[in-house]
């Protein structure tokens, strides 16, 4: 996977570390949810043919729409990692191409609490 001298300009640029490591998990979320939705293609498209001498299950395929993925970015913590960013991609299946929808991003920042009793 390579990432465009466009978006390293941009983290190179950036006011901090976090803004960095955003633009970075941005950029990895979007190639990450191609590659899913290109092997999910890729491995439908190779079942299709391959089970179609079954009348029985003729159609299946139409039942897979695509994949909902949720990837959660956590900080380097070594101890007890923080949470960071969470993007949401949907995979679609389109039949003979598979694209993404990026569906949203939760990036997370401020203080974390945790008790034990």
């Amino acid at each position: 996977m390579q990432i465009a001298a466009s978006t390293i300009n941009t983290m190179a640029s950036a006011a901090s570390p976090e803004d960095a490591a955003r633009i970075f998990i941005g950029t990895v979320s979007q190639a990450l949810a191609q590659v899913m939705a290109d092997a999910l293609s890729n491995a439908l498209n190779a079942a299709v043919p391959a089970t179609a001498g079954n009348p029985a299950i003729q159609g299946w395929q139409s039942m897979v729409g695509g994949l909902a993925v949720a990837m959660d970015w956590s900080s380097a913590t070594i101890i007890r990692p923080q949470p960071m960013a969470r993007v949401a991609n949907f995979c679609a299946y389109t039949g003979t191409a598979a694209g993404y929808n990026p569906l949203g991003v939760n990036i997370s920042a401020g203080v974390n609490i945790t008790a034990s009793f």
